[in-house]
């Protein structure tokens, strides 16, 4: 009864801070907590588990938003602190139904409507 508790706070918790999203790492798919970061005129999506963000600018991700389609630009990943590549990756933006698909070589990431709003404000 105890854990159920615990899990239930955990939950609760999660849910206010940041919305749920999934992330497709090497051909598997991860249910998890998505936070959007706002520095300066880049916006860093990062997933808790696995640890994976990707950093892209804000001007892509809002041309994004307003179209159907793919947008093509350039940004960095990074895996458990660490940057992956010394130079940028040509990251897919793909807006769909009810959210935008973050795509790099073998590494994606669902990014709900909920969260991308608080890239508007």
């Amino acid at each position: 009864m105890k854990k159920i508790g615990i899990g239930l706070c955990l939950l609760l918790a999660m849910s206010t801070a940041s919305f749920a999203g999934i992330i497709k790492d090497h051909g598997k798919k991860y249910l998890t907590a998505i936070k959007t970061y706002d520095k300066g005129d880049h916006i860093r999506f990062k997933g808790v588990f696995p640890k994976v963000s990707f950093r892209v600018r804000k001007k892509d991700i809002i041309k994004s938003m307003l179209r159907i389609g793919t947008t093509t630009t350039i940004g960095h990943i990074e895996r458990n602190g660490i940057i992956q590549g010394d130079r940028n990756l040509i990251i897919t933006l793909k807006r769909q139904n009810d959210g935008l698909w973050i795509k790099a070589p073998k590494v994606s990431m669902f990014v709900t409507e909920k969260e991308l709003d608080k890239v508007r404000r």
